[in-house]
């Protein structure tokens, strides 16, 4: 009997449990998160993902994947470099350190759509230059480029904004009785939580499989919409009668991703659209 694929999880927040609870019997999880809180399927370590030597004691008995789903400490330029930055940065420096041969085949490191500038309501993909407007999208973009100096073969994703049980923030709103204005256009972008751990369990099986892998992926539904129509399509479905929301003119369009490449890879969406997923969270909610 072949031994199992070991999988480290940096940061075991909701993705990564839905991740684990994919797992099929021959996948082993080990996990490290600053909290002991439980979570199934995975054999836990408290720890500091920071600390270089924290992750090169784990690396060292030989993993085959590194999954990084982090989450920052604080909304501030502050939070985000401590819970992204400054872990990327241990994280090549811990694989680096390893002789060729011990090093994982291949690291994920979930990362965001907040890293593009484009407002303009244009489209963007793997390819568009990023241009982030704010200190998250920075920080966000200088872990990126910090883990991909890695001598390990690393493949980021780009989530857009996720949804699913327990983020319903956007249902939450709609019930406030307020939404976005049809115009000005103001698109938005999202996926699925359950396809978010889909998406990185692909991932991994395309590179247990020997299957070439980019070192990027845009990770979002084959649905772009405006704010407006959601909403307006959430407000009828709870039988709210919403007002709509007053903008200034110069209101950033937004921008409309791509998942091209991600469906090039093989990987087939179960809510591929914002429609489907809603329906089901408003029957469960």
């Amino acid at each position: 009997m072949p031994d199992p694929l070991r999988v480290l999880l940096i940061g075991c927040g909701d993705l990564a449990a839905r991740l684990a609870r994919r797992r099929t019997t021959d996948w082993h999880f080990t996990g490290l998160r600053r909290r002991s809180v439980a979570v199934p399927g995975v054999e836990l370590v408290t720890g500091d993902a920071c600390s270089t030597e924290t992750l090169q004691s784990m690396l060292a008995p030989g993993v085959d994947v590194v999954v990084a789903t982090l989450t920052p400490p604080a909304f501030t330029d502050e939070g985000y470099e401590a819970g992204y930055v400054a872990p990327a940065r241990a994280l090549r420096e811990a694989c680096d350190a390893l002789p060729s041969s011990l090093r994982p085949r291949r690291l994920l490191w979930v990362s965001s759509t907040r890293v593009y500038g484009e407002n303009g309501g244009g489209w963007v993909d793997e390819t568009t230059e990023p241009q982030p407007q704010g200190f998250a999208g920075r920080r966000l973009l200088e872990a990126e480029r910090t883990l991909l100096m890695s001598d390990a073969a690393t493949t980021v994703v780009r989530f857009s904004g996720i949804y699913g049980p327990g983020r319903d923030r956007l249902i939450r709103v709609v019930k406030g009785g307020r939404i976005a204005p049809a115009v000005p256009v103001q698109w938005t972008n999202r996926i699925h939580s359950d396809d978010c751990a889909g998406v990185l369990a692909h991932l991994i099986e395309c590179e247990m499989r020997g299957e070439a892998l980019a070192n990027l992926y845009v990770g979002s539904d084959c649905a772009p919409v405006s704010a407006h129509m959601v909403q307006s399509w959430l407000a009828q479905r709870l039988g709210v009668s919403p007002v709509e929301e007053t903008v200034a003119d110069s209101v950033s369009a937004g921008r409309r991703c791509s998942n091209q490449r991600l469906l090039d890879s093989g990987y087939r969406f179960r809510y591929p659209t914002w429609q489907d997923g809603y329906q089901e969270l408003l029957a469960d909610t």
